[in-house]
């Protein structure tokens, strides 16, 4: 008789855990918004391999003929320094670079048996495709700010003249490899543009986002917020502009990502920019901070830092590339900073907000 009352107990039991096992795999499974970015810092995966292949990451820009690939990183800068016996005999080697202004470094094979650095495999990503590409040159810039604001510049050259290849115009993301070169005719089919509607409620939902965010950030004087103007569809505007462009975000779904840069009134009489990157999809239903909202004080035409809680960034030239051994796009923006003048190029996973590469191409010590 007691035996007999256990197995209705045992299959409550039995039920109740696979239910919370199930339960369990669809947390796992299940899609979620990661955290948003507070702002772009120099990033880079960059490095010469024990053979002296060079390999990494690289955020850069393109035409049809070459790709330029940029880092700031300064680890590798002075590895690719050290292939010049002239700088690796250099005692304080960002003071020989800023004298010196740009510096070549040996590539491919050398001809008098010195060092040289090679690349086994480069591959860039641009909004229309991959394309195989080869290592020309590589030059270092010093700068005038010691090691801050020192370059690394890739010269690749594009695909023979002629080919059937993906155009390299616009923003780039090159990998460097040491493993089997891939197929270099890689399209990425465009995704749907969004109609006039759908753009206005991007626009929308994006201004309402950041402003609630606001609302819980700022101090009590500068609320409430009041909207000033309305935002242009311009890349390059800094003030009340947007963009908002398609993006592949896997499995053949499309996602909306949208940069604003909106003025607004603060009750404490400070006319205030507001900055802020998310990524929606076209119900709504998905919404994905890129980069946690900022405001900067705008005040006789220039932008200055506002309040101590917020960083004194802003994002523009939102683009995107097709991602690399994946189905999803990277986001490539730049960031200009008010307070010190630097502008970042960089690259985001665009579903995960990892920071494939960054690098300062701007700025009181660069140029």
């Amino acid at each position: 008789m007691r035996t007999r009352s256990l197995v209705p107990t045992l299959a409550v039991a039995a039920l109740t855990a696979c239910s919370a096992v199930g339960a369990a795999w669809e947390y796992l499974t299940t899609e979620r918004p990661p955290y948003p970015l507070r702002a772009l810092e120099v990033t880079s995966d960059a490095r010469i391999d024990s053979a002296g292949v060079l390999v990494g990451s690289y955020i850069g820009s393109g035409t049809n003929a070459a790709v330029h690939l940029l880092s700031s990183d300064t680890a590798l800068i002075a590895a690719l320094a050290r292939v010049r016996p002239d700088l690796a005999r250099e005692p304080d080697l960002w003071g020989a670079l800023a004298r010196r202004g740009a510096v070549m470094i040996p590539t491919g094979r050398s001809l008098t048996g010195g060092a040289a650095v090679r690349v086994a495999q480069a591959r860039v990503a641009s909004a229309y495709g991959h394309s195989n590409v080869s290592l020309a040159s590589i030059e270092l810039r010093g700068s005038r700010c010691g090691w801050r604001g020192a370059q690394a510049d890739l010269l690749l050259s594009g695909p023979l003249v002629g080919s059937r290849a993906p155009s390299l115009r616009g923003p780039i993301v090159g990998s460097l490899r040491d493993d089997t070169p891939a197929d270099a005719r890689d399209w990425r089919d465009p995704p749907p543009e969004p109609g006039p509607g759908l753009t206005h409620a991007l626009l929308e939902r994006t201004a309402a986002d950041m402003d609630s965010v606001l609302a819980l950030r700022l101090r009590r004087a500068a609320l409430p917020l009041t909207p000033l103007g309305a935002p242009t569809l311009d890349p390059l505007e800094d003030i009340d502009a947007a963009e908002v462009i398609p993006v592949w975000a896997g499995q053949g779904r499309v996602r909306y990502a949208v940069a604003l840069r909106a003025r607004r009134q603060a009750a404490s009489g400070e006319t205030l920019l507001a900055a802020t990157v998310m990524v929606w999809d076209s119900l709504g239903a998905w919404r994905q901070s890129v980069f946690a909202p900022t405001v900067l004080e705008l005040r006789r035409g220039q932008l200055r830092p506002y309040d101590d809680a917020f960083v004194p960034v802003y994002w523009r030239r939102l683009d995107a590339v097709g991602g690399f051994g994946m189905d999803r796009d990277y986001l490539w923006l730049e960031q200009v900073g008010v307070d010190d003048g630097s502008v970042l190029w960089g690259a985001i996973e665009a579903r995960t907000n990892g920071v494939v590469g960054a690098v300062e191409v701007g700025g009181a010590c660069v140029g």
